[in-house]
């Protein structure tokens, strides 16, 4: 039974997603206002070109903390 599980049935069908312009203190509050841990990042075609997970949130976020931006 598991064998014959697919991914389609695991994933999360229209993702919520960011650009690669996307404010990063915009992208922390989706990903803590919707608990997500990981979102896709589409260009204005709305093709694949990343993902960015809290840890590249939070890491960024710390840097530009520590730069005094």
């Amino acid at each position: 039974k598991i064998a014959a599980t697919t991914v389609s049935q695991a994933m999360t069908a229209d993702p919520a997603t960011v650009t690669p312009e996307t404010d990063i203190e915009e992208v922390a509050a989706l990903m803590v206002d919707r608990k997500f841990h990981t979102l896709p990042v589409v260009d204005a075609a709305g093709r694949l070109v990343g993902i960015v997970v809290k840890h590249d949130v939070l890491q960024t976020l710390i840097s530009l903390k520590k730069d005094g931006e």
